[in-house]
């Protein structure tokens, strides 16, 4: 059996995986508990993260406008 790293594993919980080498990382996984864990804390981590996934607030949004409004202005006047 093929010893697969964490990298091996963080394309696989993303799908960045052929068929093949998804069918062996599956296999590898239920034949090897330490494996099969620190992919499962993978999977979490994964869901964690994509709850954290975030909108700005839109005083930052009016900020990062008006900066971008002003420069362009300063832009067009040097020309």
């Amino acid at each position: 059996m093929k010893n697969f790293t964490q990298d091996d594993l963080v394309r696989f919980v993303y799908n960045e995986t052929s068929k093949e080498e998804s069918s062996l990382i599956k296999k590898a996984i239920l034949e090897d508990m330490e494996l099969s864990q620190t992919y499962h804390a993978m999977l979490a981590s994964k869901a964690e993260l994509d709850l954290g996934k975030l909108n700005p607030n839109d005083s930052s949004i009016n900020i990062i406008m008006g900066y971008s409004l002003r420069t362009s202005k300063a832009k067009s006047l040097s020309k």
